[in-house]
């Protein structure tokens, strides 16, 4: 057994250094990031740095690997380099404040991540063909799997020996070693460790491995049983489901496309580990055959049980994907069935096309969901007589539950979720003006100031009367500074939070009492009295017009002879159901002086 030494290590270090000296780079910077983000209130423009380092560092491993398979020398890699710090500098400036916050931009980002992912996997062999360069390619893929696994198994033997000892210092020698130390560790462990580590143990000289190394021992006895057996229980178990569709004639609702997405996920993971034996094994090629056989009918029911979802409630981002990845499911099984090579690098390279196309342009995910949402908004007004060529039309005509529900739902994604009011901002003769307008309760402004509709969180049960009124309301000054009033203590409090809150050396206590509308304070588990809400309560119920909170309207001032108290409330949901309230949401700044 060879004996590990410093030398050896440090040898190592320089190999992986001067293979990918770019990608770790960019892991050490993102690691300071990181480490920033931790100390920091404002996670801006911090966050939005390390979103554009997390999509950089696989794009520069695919450049090196890219290069490699083409024999270019470091010259062009350094090349690609700069070409890539630019696009990066240009990412981060189109690149919205708080961009994780924003759905389409987060999503966008995570399908282009993960498409460069899938590249690394098969960039290196562009230039190869036939069955040797196959074989190449799974056995590279092999040890990718198993660089994947050890540094998952040494990252957290790592991380959980230094907390440990970051623990048992603090303890026995009384440091008070504070918490972000320990966040701390995580992010080096993650961000400069385990790229170290994965980097160094992906193969040199990818395009020249050998494709006829023996089919690994534990890769055949996992594989045999327990990938064959779970697929097999799958598929029992899914046409079974079938044919209860078949005789019952009740279709399933979308679930059944993810549970079908999770049988293929795994069938294929199957059929990639298996694919070195199906020349020498009989079972394996009809396995093979058999499994793609099977996933053609599911692929169909996939696509078949979400048109049920969508012809009902139009297309999303997540339904969008989930009819492609059906389609490619399909497209791949019948290119597996036909082909007589079987190149299964088609698999990551149609995931990879697929990824970045589905991300962008009019066909995009974004642009036909937001579309797709847009024009069922516009179906439901039609059929209450409230469009009219291309515009919105006032009527007397009453609109039930269920559609002012869906409006409603409709106009959370458009509006709020994806900030797209523009697609419908064309429907009204005169300009919403949303200058005093929260954007969580952007939607609402536009379904009771724009169309003149009442806006619902739930739709009542059938034939009975609607027995609760909601309360609504979001605080419109957020970018004006709130007067301290020469109170001892400022912190924020929402209706989840159970962790008690140090004023001095005592300590606080808040609880909603649903029953008397207020919050109950208590200091060192004695009563120290209450903040009411009710005031705020009626001013938020459902039964006057929508509009904003402005600051003097979202306060309340106490003054008892334990305590004098300034409290803001930044948002306040919930129902009134006879003289019964429920407080769904409250979040509050609370300014506070003991006496």
């Amino acid at each position: 057994m060879k004996r590990l030494s410093f030398h050896d290590f440090l040898g190592t270090l320089r190999s992986v250094v001067g293979r990918f000296p770019f990608p770790l780079l960019l892991s050490l910077v993102g690691t300071v990031l990181a480490i920033v983000l931790i100390h920091v209130d404002d996670p801006n423009p911090w966050s939005n740095m390390l979103m554009v380092l997390s999509l950089a560092t696989p794009v520069s491993v695919v450049i090196v690997l890219f290069a490699e398979g083409m024999g270019w020398g470091n010259r062009r890699v350094w090349i690609f380099n700069a070409v890539l710090t630019l696009m990066m500098v240009g990412y981060f400036f189109i690149l919205p404040e708080s961009a994780e916050l924003v759905v389409s931009v987060f999503l966008r980002h995570v399908m282009w991540t993960f498409a460069f992912v899938l590249g690394v996997t098969f960039i290196a062999f562009v230039r190869q063909y036939g069955e040797m360069a196959v074989g190449r390619f799974w056995e590279f893929c092999r040890r990718l799997v198993v660089a994947t696994i050890l540094t998952g198994i040494w990252a957290f033997a790592l991380q959980m020996g230094l907390m440990a000892a970051l623990s048992s210092t603090d303890f026995l020698f009384s440091l008070s070693i504070p918490d972000e130390r320990y966040a701390e560790l995580m992010a080096l462990i993650a961000g400069v460790f385990c790229t170290t580590f994965f980097l160094s143990r992906v193969p040199r000289k990818p395009s020249e491995l050998s494709a006829d190394l023996a089919y690994p021992k534990e890769v055949r006895l996992f594989t045999t049983f327990v990938l064959v057996p779970l697929v097999s229980i799958y598929f029992i178990i899914l046409y079974l489901y079938t044919g209860k569709i078949l005789l019952t004639g009740e279709w399933p609702e979308g679930q059944l496309a993810y549970i079908i997405l999770g049988f293929s996920v795994v069938g294929l993971l199957t059929y990639l580990a298996l694919y070195p034996l199906r020349k020498e094994v009989a079972w394996v090629r009809a396995a093979g055959t058999a499994l793609c056989v099977a996933i053609i009918p599911q692929a169909l029911m996939l696509m078949w049980s979400l048109w049920f979802r969508v012809s009902e409630y139009g297309l999303t981002e997540n339904r969008y994907l989930v009819y492609v990845y059906g389609v490619w499911l399909l497209g791949v099984s019948i290119y597996l069935l036909a082909s007589r090579l079987k190149d299964i690098r088609v698999i990551p390279l149609s995931l990879f096309v697929l990824a970045i196309l589905c991300s962008v342009g009019s066909w995009g995910a974004f642009s036909v969901s937001v579309h797709s949402q847009a024009g069922r908004l516009e179906d439901i007004l039609e059929r209450n007589d409230r469009f009219v060529d291309g515009k919105y039309v006032a009527s007397d005509n009453e609109v039930s539950d269920e559609d002012l529900y869906e409006m409603s739902q409709v106009l959370n994604y458009l509006v709020e979720e994806r900030e797209v009011y523009w697609v419908i901002e064309p429907w009204f003769e005169e300009e919403l003006d949303f200058s005093d307008v929260n954007r969580w309760s952007q939607a609402e402004f536009v379904m009771e100031d724009g169309f003149g509709l009442e806006y619902r969180f739930y739709v009542p049960s059938r034939g009975e009367p609607d027995p609760r009124e909601s309360f609504n309301f979001s605080l419109s000054d957020l970018n004006v500074a709130i007067p301290i009033d020469n109170h001892e203590f400022v912190f924020e409090y929402y209706n989840h939070l159970i962790t008690p809150i140090s004023v001095g050396e005592k300590t606080l206590r808040l609880a909603v009492n649903q029953a008397e509308e207020r919050i109950d304070l208590t200091l060192d588990d004695d009563p120290l009295g209450y903040i009411p809400l009710k005031e705020l309560i009626d001013r938020g119920m459902k039964s006057s017009q929508f509009r904003p909170m402005h600051l003097e309207d979202a306060t309340v001032v106490v003054q008892t002879e334990k305590f004098n108290a300034k409290v803001v409330v930044k948002s306040l949901q919930g129902y009134k159901e006879d003289d019964r309230v429920l407080i769904d949401y409250i979040f509050t700044t609370i300014f506070l002086t003991l006496k």
